[in-house]
């Protein structure tokens, strides 16, 4: 199965500066990251903010 877009969103804003190379990688989650952009590059994915309150799901779990 081929997926033709993936779309990640995360209510992390400095995840997804991070994934964008807007911003440095912490070195503590260096080895993370990297895996995560090695997908990325392979992956027509397309990452996006989305307000912590606009995601019901993880209010759930809150």
């Amino acid at each position: 199965m081929k997926y033709q877009q993936i779309i990640l969103e995360t209510d992390s804003w400095s995840l997804v500066q991070i994934l964008q190379g807007t911003w440095e990688k912490p070195w503590s989650m260096i080895l993370e990251i990297n895996s995560i952009q090695s997908l990325l590059r392979v992956l027509t994915v397309r990452v996006v903010h989305s307000l912590r309150e606009g995601n019901t799901l993880a209010d759930f779990f809150d």
